[in-house]
């Protein structure tokens, strides 16, 4: 049975009791109360009535018990909970999940590729007036990837009536051409420099070239699953989700054994030396470092990316340093795209073109690179043709 009541001077509610199912709303004139209410009760009348009231949840409360509950049984939890911030933060999605339409994503997909790439301990507009890079195609996909599941997942698990998933109506970024972007033997000296003064910076850069890893499988790296018998390190946990075996280098060896060498006991500073005053700077940071390295049998200081990402970008603003100082010292000009656009993401760019010119095949680098497809592993070699020629004859 319905019942229509006068609200104030501007509003009409409408209530709807039927088969044991009450629903109401709230309207600003009579005519459109009584409708809504003849439809209503037709539809429970019929058997088609559905509660439509959760699709009325704002965006940003179904994202976040998307982020609660879905997403810390995931491997990339960490860059997924980075995205659903972002989508929460979206003014183009501060509404009802339900009314969300593809022209909402559309202007979010806009405006974000328009905004500046963040770098690491900068601020926006700082990391815009030093890099002059944007959010990349490949960002705004991830991101708009996750909205859709979050959809889907609302719309399936959660049985949120859903119309549609408003993310497959909307084009996605053209991806930007692969990058042909590699380490010069320049920069490369001047980031070992740098690197010498962060403890594992200077190893990481070297071994990420000669195995090739991700940085998220350098530092998972663990004593335990080296073989420096074998010359071999077991990777448990990867991008794919699938572990590898990845073969070690006369030079990856001459790394690890000097990183072996760098983890043996320390002895920390006491509490009564550390109390004195001293010009030089306390090494008892990296002492205690090491120490916890060695406790957790972890190879690399870093245990989040996120952290490692803050120490590369201040080691490449030293490298620039050096390279700036050298050069005003011999009186020559800077070339500007020297240690410029250098994401430490090149090192495996470098590291499998460079097993490409050792004379791998495809098969023996992919088995060191984990690319599981043909096309991909294309994306990452960047063989100098130069080198190409004399190889030719």
């Amino acid at each position: 049975m319905a019942r229509i009541e006068k609200r104030g001077e501007l509003q009409w509610r409408a209530r709807v009791r039927r088969d044991g199912i009450e629903q109401s709303r709230t309207f600003m004139s009579k005519a459109d109360a009584v409708t809504w209410a003849q439809e209503t009760e037709l539809s429970i009348t019929r058997g088609q009535w559905r509660d439509t009231s959760a699709a009325e949840k704002p965006f940003a409360e179904v994202a976040k018990r998307y982020l609660e509950e879905v997403t810390p049984s995931k491997r990339s939890a960490k860059s997924e909970e980075y995205r659903i911030k972002t989508l929460m933060a979206a003014p183009e999605l501060r509404r009802p999940i339900g009314t969300i339409q593809a022209s909402h994503v559309a202007a979010f997909r806009d405006r974000r590729a328009k905004e500046p790439a963040k770098v690491p301990g900068k601020s926006a507009q700082a990391a815009k007036a030093e890099t002059g890079r944007k959010v990349s195609a490949q960002t705004v996909i991830h991101e708009l990837n996750t909205l859709s599941a979050i959809f889907e997942h609302a719309r399936g698990e959660w049985s949120i009536p859903l119309t549609e998933n408003p993310v497959r109506a909307t084009r996605k970024p053209v991806r930007a051409k692969a990058r042909e972007r590699r380490i010069t033997p320049v920069e490369l000296n001047y980031l070992q420099k740098a690197g010498a003064a962060s403890l594992g910076m200077k190893e990481i850069i070297s071994l990420a070239i000669e195995t090739t890893m991700r940085l998220g499988e350098l530092l998972s790296l663990r004593w335990a699953t080296i073989d420096l018998q074998k010359r071999t390190a077991h990777l448990t946990k990867t991008k794919n989700g699938e572990s590898r075996t990845v073969a070690l280098s006369t030079a990856a060896m001459a790394v690890l054994k000097e990183l072996k060498a760098a983890s043996a006991p320390l002895q920390v500073v006491n509490q009564a030396d550390e109390r004195k005053p001293s010009k030089a700077p306390s090494k008892a940071p990296q002492a205690l470092a090491l120490i916890r390295m060695r406790k957790e049998g972890r190879v690399f200081q870093w245990s989040r990316s996120d952290s490692f990402e803050k120490a590369w970008t201040r080691c490449l603003e030293r490298a620039r340093a050096l390279y700036l100082s050298d050069c005003e010292a011999a009186g020559t000009e800077r070339d500007p795209a020297v240690l410029a656009d250098l994401p430490f993401h090149t090192t495996r760019h470098e590291g499998t073109s460079r097993l490409f010119e050792k004379g791998l095949n495809p098969f023996e680098a992919a088995s060191m690179t984990g690319h599981k497809s043909m096309q991909m592993l294309k994306r990452y070699t960047h063989v100098e043709a130069a080198k190409l020629a004399t190889k030719l004859g």
